[in-house]
């Protein structure tokens, strides 16, 4: 063999060797230049093709005169046939197959195969596999079906666990494209101390819990469901949950996902206490209420900073508690502006059913109706002029207010900005006077005494007939 080949060629399984060639094709590359994963130019080929009889990693070898050459960091097919599931490699070699009556197994060991390649890409062809033990997805697996033909059924609970790297989108993994059944008691997608995991095109049907985001050590976070159909619901369509990690579910989103609850007791989306879900997003979320004692979204944890639109629909008659919204003795939704659509044939029991002493500063917006928390409903701040005005209920102090404010000098109700109306204003004053004398009286404070027919008034120390 000529020693230009001979060098040519132990250069390239050199490169191979050490998984830095970067343009294969079918049994040669042809190319100007070949280059490392650093981008840095390792030889010239002046456009000439360069033939390899054969391409072997520490785990896996191609046989390029077979037909056989990789397609991506590494692509596994699961499919079924004559009573078989067969693993294989995207160019037909045979991994593994079983005919054991479930296949849990198959789906596992071709996610074990490309986890041990760094990650890559498991396809999962049309047919029902039974599932009767969890599937373990760790880092940089990315699981996709061929739609609603494939479906995966069992009693494994959950029927997936999600566990990546928390903290690092670039490990991220993703169940796409296939329908998941459960027995009704179990759940359907668990993920755990998980950052940046994406579920997509899915339907999650017969579960307790369709898609539960837990934590053990860490958090889980910025956490994609989209274009997701959850049904036949026994407990909630998606419950976020800490589990003894840090309980941080930060940038989360929900994007087209519908939730149908036909079984009574359940809820759409569940925050429970010790969760924080901070800067979550709703982009057309739809959930619909079928059965009594339902809620859309239960708060009982940290919901801060979290914007959106919702749509809850209730289509029972006569409802007996059902709430678009539940919010419970935990619920802190400080910086929420979130907008709910509320239609449907039949209104709530309640819009908003409260449970909390102090759900902080938010708006949650219905069509007629601006619900809010703490301090005044609107406050408006011209950032020019440092200028505040105020309106609303006021919590702390138990009276509706009209306040302003000049920030400039830190006054309040600064007699140098009048509240002006430049409007025809018409006012209705009535003085409603106390037949009782108040607990906490300020000077000023009156009350009439019917008994007597006399005229109190507090002076600060005693109350003085008139």
């Amino acid at each position: 063999m000529n020693k230009k080949v001979v060098a040519l060629l132990a250069v390239l399984l050199a490169l191979t060797t050490i998984g830095s060639l970067a343009i294969i094709s079918n049994g040669g590359i042809k190319t100007s230049y070949l280059w490392n994963m650093q981008n840095q130019t390792v030889l010239n080929l002046n456009n000439k093709t360069a033939w390899l009889d054969k391409l072997s990693t520490p785990s896996v070898s191609w046989n390029f005169s077979n037909g056989e050459y990789p397609v991506s960091t590494a692509t596994v097919i699961v499919y079924k046939q004559n009573g078989w599931t067969y693993v294989k490699w995207w160019n037909g070699t045979l991994i593994y197959k079983s005919d054991d009556g479930h296949d849990d197994d198959d789906i596992q060991k071709a996610i074990d195969v490309v986890e041990g390649l760094g990650g890559g890409t498991i396809l999962i062809h049309s047919g029902t596999y039974n599932i009767v033990n969890t599937i373990l997805v760790p880092k940089n697996i990315h699981i996709y079906g061929d739609g609603q033909s494939t479906v995966l059924s069992g009693s494994a609970d959950p029927i997936f666990e999600v566990k990546t790297v928390a903290g690092n989108t670039c490990y991220a993994s993703s169940i796409s494209n296939m329908w998941i059944k459960g027995s009704g008691s179990n759940i359907g997608i668990k993920i755990v101390d998980s950052y940046g995991t994406v579920l997509s095109h899915l339907v999650l049907t017969n579960f307790y819990y369709c898609i539960y985001l837990g934590d053990q050590n860490y958090w889980t976070e910025a956490t994609q469901i989209r274009d997701c159909s959850l049904e036949g619901i026994y407990g909630a369509g998606i419950i976020l949950k800490s589990d003894g990690g840090t309980g941080g579910r930060q940038g989360t989103v929900f994007d087209n996902v519908a939730i149908n609850l036909d079984n009574p007791n359940t809820i759409g989306i569940e925050v429970l206490n010790g969760v924080s879900l901070e800067n979550a997003l709703f982009l057309d979320t739809q959930i619909w209420i079928h059965s009594d004692n339902c809620t859309g979204i239960y708060i009982n944890g940290t919901m801060a900073s979290s914007s959106g639109l919702v749509r809850i629909e209730n289509f029972v008659a006569s409802p007996t508690s059902v709430y678009a919204i539940h919010l419970g003795t935990g619920a802190d939704l400080w910086g929420t502006r979130l907008m709910v659509y509320r239609t449907g044939p039949y209104a709530f029991t309640k819009d908003i059913y409260n449970e909390a002493a102090d759900i902080k500063h938010c708006w949650i917006i219905f069509p007629n109706m601006i619900y809010h928390g703490s301090s005044w409903g609107i406050s408006l701040y011209d950032l020019v002029d440092n200028k505040m005005i105020a309106i609303g209920w006021y919590e702390g102090r138990q009276r509706f207010e009209v306040a302003t404010y000049d920030a400039a000098t830190g006054t309040w109700e600064p007699s140098s900005y009048p509240l002006t109306f430049l409007c025809p204003t018409k006012f209705t004053k009535r003085l409603d006077i106390p037949t009782t004398p108040p607990t906490t009286p300020a000077v000023g404070s009156m009350y009439f005494d019917p008994t007597t027919n006399t005229l109190y008034i507090y002076n600060g120390t005693a109350w003085v007939a008139k």
